[in-house]
């Protein structure tokens, strides 16, 4: 069967984007179906790499890239004649446009994938202390974050995001023991609130691969059980990307990277001790303690979830409506007591070093070497350093810092071996961060070979 123009237009305009799963391809099967366009049988999906896949009766699937066949195929899978039909059905395209308001619908011929059901415009800016919250949520809330401010900081920083502004800082959730309620948050409120197509959650092990599909095209993303030891650098590096950049550089496999737009909003948990390297100026994390009580101990968790449940309409709705002027709120990161011993900690983890350097103190270099390679064993990163031990000797990596420091410089190499020692192995790019208060970097002959080195 044949269309005409206007019977075409009609098929593609009123496409829903609501019956739309993210996890689909965009079908134009059931909307083509309806027009006598194609047979039980066959499928036809658009997607983002401008691919037309045929699926067939026996669930095979045929994946063409090259125009000019895919035309041919139609024509003559589908007996159409007229070239435009076939330029129309080529023209759909997926979009990704968070949006809440009815009349900024998405333009011809763009499927929009974004659909948060349970999400609402403002209309009413209301103020935080009129938000609905449910018994059974705010015992949930008082054992994940038991301090006021900070759980009033969370809450406006979780409206914002709901009213899809962007958070350019994220929250860690840092817990004592297990079982608080930090995962009832993200699955029944966070993930719920959201939707299910718009949110996601990476493990620890996750966040250290290279793929990283699961972050397109979505609104929240919880960063479970974070612990960075003896991965620093990795973990730092990609979290300070997707936590601020707008866009994300997206890998699947089998598939070259691409660049997307960044809508993700970060909240991490995380029951160690310092769950990211933080800096005195840092302005990306806010850091909140949990209670030191599982949720078995104050409630029945199955009775509180089913509360939740129950509440979760009214205090999510309460949150598309607070009033917007509370957000620049959250535009910078909370300083707490919490986050000040983060700081503290990793501040702690290369600062004596730094001034032993500075002073170019032998003494206090030779006992901090001879303190950390006794330790017992039990810190992670511990067996590398005294794999590094082994090819070395304490005497003669002292003897080759003395000479350094009588010409006044220390080489990076030699740096990064003191460090990596002391404290533990790191590259070099996080060792520059670490010691950006040393001197710049030059270049020095030394034994007729060229060195980096810091001047002391």
């Amino acid at each position: 069967m044949r269309l005409n123009k206007k019977e075409m237009n009609v098929a593609f305009t009123t496409l829903d984007s609501k019956s739309l799963d993210k996890n689909d391809k965009i079908k134009v099967t059931e909307h083509l179906l309806g027009n006598g366009v194609l047979s039980l049988n066959e499928r036809i999906y658009r997607t983002n790499e401008g691919v037309v896949v045929v699926s067939l009766k026996d669930g095979e699937r045929e994946v063409y890239t090259d125009k000019k066949f895919i035309r041919q195929f139609v024509k003559q899978k589908l007996y159409w004649t007229q070239d435009y039909m076939i330029d129309e059905l080529l023209a759909i395209r997926e979009v990704y446009e968070p949006k809440l308001i009815e009349g900024l619908a998405p333009k011809k011929y763009e499927m929009n994938l974004c659909v948060t059901p349970n999400l609402t415009e403002n209309i009413s800016n209301i103020p935080l202390d009129k938000v609905e919250i449910g018994e059974n949520i705010q015992k949930l809330l008082n054992n994940i974050v038991p301090t006021k401010t900070e759980q009033e900081y969370l809450l406006i920083w979780f409206a914002n995001a709901l009213q899809l502004n962007r958070n350019r800082t994220a929250i860690i959730l840092k817990g004592h023991t297990e079982g608080t309620g930090k995962g009832i948050f993200n699955k029944h409120i966070a993930s719920w609130a959201f939707g299910e197509a718009n949110s996601t959650t990476f493990e620890s092990e996750e966040i250290l691969s290279i793929y990283n599909g699961r972050m397109e095209n979505n609104l929240f993303c919880c960063l479970n059980e974070i612990a960075i030891e003896g991965k620093e650098t990795i973990v730092i590096e990609k979290m300070k990307s997707w936590i601020t950049d707008p866009e994300l550089k997206i890998r699947n496999m089998r598939v070259g990277g691409r660049i997307v737009r960044n809508y993700n909003n970060f909240l991490v948990f995380s029951n160690q001790s310092k769950p990211v390297d933080v800096s005195i100026t840092d302005r990306r994390y806010s850091i909140f303690s949990t209670s030191e009580f599982p949720l078995t101990d104050i409630c029945n968790t199955a009775k509180l979830i089913e509360g939740i449940k129950q509440e979760r309409q009214k205090f999510v709705l309460g949150l598309c409506n607070l009033d917007s002027k509370l957000f620049s709120m959250v535009d910078k990161p909370m300083m707490t007591e919490t986050k000040k011993e983060v700081v503290s900690e990793t501040i702690g983890s290369h600062e004596e070093l730094l001034q032993t350097v500075k002073n170019r103190d032998l003494d206090l270099l030779h006992t901090m070497l001879t303190d950390a390679l006794a330790q017992p064993l039990g810190q992670r990163d511990l067996a590398d350093r005294q794999a590094l031990m082994y090819n070395t000797n304490l005497f003669q990596i002292m003897e080759d810092v003395e000479s350094e420091f009588r010409q006044k410089y220390i080489s990076t190499n030699k740096l990064q071996l003191l460090h990596s020692l002391i404290y533990g192995v790191v590259t070099k790019r996080y060792l520059a961060k670490l010691y950006s208060t040393l001197n710049p970097i030059k270049i020095k002959k030394v034994n007729g070979k060229s060195m980096r080195v810091r001047p002391l």
